[in-house]
């Protein structure tokens, strides 16, 4: 998988630049497989809980 689909990654849209947040090394923003890759589709809130979904109300 690549980087930018990775939960660990920041991209800055203005200067054209990225980091992955886990070894905070700069990374190309399009094409770069990434090292240690965690799907952003199980991602939490700032909060530390999972987003609402068809199957639980929000609170």
């Amino acid at each position: 998988m690549l980087c930018k689909d990775c939960l660990h990654f920041k991209q800055w849209k203005k200067i054209e630049a990225a980091v992955c947040e886990k070894n905070h090394k700069p990374v190309e923003t399009t094409s770069r497989p990434c090292d240690e890759f965690v799907s952003k589709l199980h991602m939490t809130d700032e909060w530390g809980e999972t987003p609402c979904n068809s199957t639980k109300s929000c609170k």
